[in-house]
């Protein structure tokens, strides 16, 4: 028997062909709505081949699309690779240990300011040798001289200020002695690592500024000995004036010159101000949750200012802390020889966040130029070189940076379809890795953006 069930016409005309006689009356009544019956029938079998067809071709394999990338890794040839530019480096693993950072500012040392004053009334006499403004200053520097009129009231001045230097002079050598025997007994204790260092460096300041002193009155008491002795001198070879040397006893850049030519000036009038610029005080801000004891314990410190790094020594907090924020202030010294620093300068630091006693949070991490990472979708990724000319795409968790090194955890996760972390000595891209997530995409025929 012959399969008429997709063929509307034949099935129409065998029906009228074995129809009863009996039936046409009703048929030929019934003949146009038949007729409309037959022809719907007609287009809804039409429409379900041409469905059938159409879900047969899309369900045949295309020849020009690809499988998606399972592991997330594209294969590229020498050529591609040197057109594009890849470069990579080596991953290396380190110890890490967190840090928390900090900002600051350069601010002025006020221990590095020195006041140069008139020793007694008279004129000043400046020549090529008196300084200008900006000008640098070396110790010992004669910059002037001041011409003084002899009377009986300037030799009883003279033999007061002889006699107040040598008053000072016993009392500072014994302080010079004392301040000696501190600092022996503590390099003794430091050298131990019984006691910081801070309190070592604070009793050598004082005994190099006890020694200064002992030394400063020695010269004045050599100086006004000399002049009473011009002075008291024979008529013969007395003089009517005699001339006391103006001399810088620091280096340093003259900030503020209050004297800038020939003139007569008064005892204790101010001539100079000679700022030394190698030698600066950094304030850190440190926000009220930190601790600043902690901060404080830690006598040396690397502060960052543009693209250098500074060794630091803490000197104390400051007595004042900001109203407005209510940051607290540290208080460092630098010494800085190539003078590039000057007061307002912005830097940064880092301290060390010490967790536990035991490792002080100290981690073991990998350490990856920062410009080896790239972003999608708001997530880091690296690209990894592996098999000669293949690159596989991992997800990292950064855990810190230092400058323009990324510190990521050193584990790598296997079971995961896109894996997670580094291992030591794995090529990393760092050059081209963009174009590669592009390429990744395009190969899997996904999104590129």
């Amino acid at each position: 028997m012959m399969n008429h069930d997709r063929d509307p016409i034949l099935v129409y005309t065998l029906c009228v062909q074995q129809t009863p006689y009996t039936f046409w009356p009703f048929a030929n009544r019934c003949q146009p709505s038949l007729v409309l019956l037959l022809a719907y029938m007609f287009l809804i079998t039409l429409g379900g081949c041409k469905k059938n067809v159409d879900d047969d071709e899309l369900a045949k394999p295309s020849g020009n699309a690809r499988e998606p990338s399972k592991k997330h890794s594209i294969e590229l040839s020498n050529e591609q690779i040197e057109r594009i530019g890849i470069q990579t480096t080596l991953a290396k693993l380190v110890v890490y240990q967190p840090t928390i950072q900090v900002f600051g500012r350069v601010i002025i040392n006020p221990n590095a300011s020195f006041d140069i004053y008139s020793p007694s009334a008279g004129k000043l006499n400046t020549d090529e040798t008196w300084p200008k403004l900006a000008s640098e200053v070396k110790p010992n520097q004669v910059l002037g001289q001041i011409k003084v009129r002899n009377s009986p009231e300037v030799r009883a001045d003279l033999q007061s200020r002889l006699l107040d230097a040598e008053s000072r002079l016993p009392s500072d050598r014994n302080s010079v002695e004392s301040l000696n025997r501190i600092v022996e007994g503590l390099q003794r204790i430091a050298s131990k690592e019984v006691l910081s260092r801070t309190e070592l460096d604070v009793a050598s300041s004082n005994l190099a500024r006890a020694r200064a002193q002992v030394a400063l009155d020695e010269s004045a008491v050599n100086h006004w000995k000399s002049v009473l002795a011009a002075i008291d001198a024979p008529s013969a070879t007395a003089s009517e004036h005699w001339t006391i040397p103006i001399v810088a006893l620091h280096q340093g850049q003259v900030t503020e010159v209050s004297v800038a030519g020939p003139s007569f000036v008064e005892a204790g009038q101010h001539l100079l101000r000679i700022v030394d610029q190698t030698s600066h005080l950094i304030r850190l801000d440190i926000p009220p949750d930190m601790n600043t004891l902690e901060m404080a314990s830690r006598p040396d410190l690397v502060i960052s200012c543009g693209n250098r790094d500074i060794d630091a020594r803490f000197v104390g907090q400051a007595s004042t802390m900001d109203t407005s924020s209510q940051f607290r202030h540290l208080l460092f010294s630098v010494d800085d020889r190539s003078m590039e620093l000057r007061p307002g300068m912005l830097v940064q630091a880092k301290f060390p966040i010490s967790t536990d006693a035991a490792n002080a949070g100290i981690v073991n991490a990998i350490q990856i130029p920062v410009n080896a990472v790239i972003y999608h979708e708001g997530l880091p990724y690296v690209y990894v070189k592996s098999d000669g000319e293949r690159f596989e795409r991992r997800s990292v968790s950064a855990i810190g940076t230092s400058g323009k090194e990324l510190f990521v955890n050193a584990t790598t996760d296997e079971d995961r379809e896109l894996r997670l972390g580094l291992q030591s000595d794995e090529q990393v891209v760092v050059s081209g890795a963009q174009v590669l997530l592009s390429r990744e995409f395009l190969q899997a025929g996904g999104d590129d953006d």
